[in-house]
Parts: structure tokens; C-alpha cells; sequence
């Protein structure tokens, strides 16, 4: 990781969603967080959660002068096991 590269790492909860960038330094740049809308256990759900965090992540890192390009990892964790299952709709 070179010393410009930021992480973001978002975490799936069971009643919401939260995010943070890190720098390389593992310092915290910003963090964010969205309340799950409608059932908490629907593919739906994380998604409007997981948008309202990348927007917000994105205003953050303009309002810091940061450019969110500088972003070439992302991490993604849950609470369990949970399978979604989809289809090409």
C-alpha cells in the first residue's frame, strides 16, 4: 500500500450498515452510517445502506480535499453466513 492509498471498509450490521476510510498509517480519515430502511433482512435493505455510506464517504473525503480515487481497496463484512441469493434481474 503505497502512503497515498486509502481503505474503505464497510460492515453489515444487523440494524444498520457502517463505513470507514483508513489511511495507510491506519489512521481513520472518515466514518459514516445508515439505519437499514424496511426489513433488515432483505438484499434491498443493505444495498440503500451501503449507497447512503459510499455518498456519504463521498461528501466526506470532498469536504476533507481528499480525492476518493485515492481509495484502492475495499473491505465488506457481516454479522453471519447470510446468503442472498440473486438472479440476472
Amino acid at each position: 500500500m503505497s502512503a497515498g492509498s486509502l481503505s474503505l471498509g464497510l460492515d453489515l450490521g444487523t440494524s444498520g450498515l457502517r463505513s470507514a476510510v483508513l489511511g495507510a498509517d491506519g489512521r481513520v480519515v472518515s466514518m459514516a452510517r445508515a439505519i437499514y430502511e424496511g426489513d433488515p433482512t432483505s438484499a434491498e435493505a443493505w444495498w440503500s445502506g451501503a449507497l447512503a455510506c459510499l455518498k456519504a464517504q463521498g461528501a466526506a473525503l470532498r469536504e476533507a480535499g481528499i480525492d476518493a480515487a485515492r481509495v484502492d481497496r475495499i473491505g465488506v463484512d457481516g454479522t453471519s453466513g447470510s446468503k442472498v441469493l440473486t438472479d440476472a434481474d
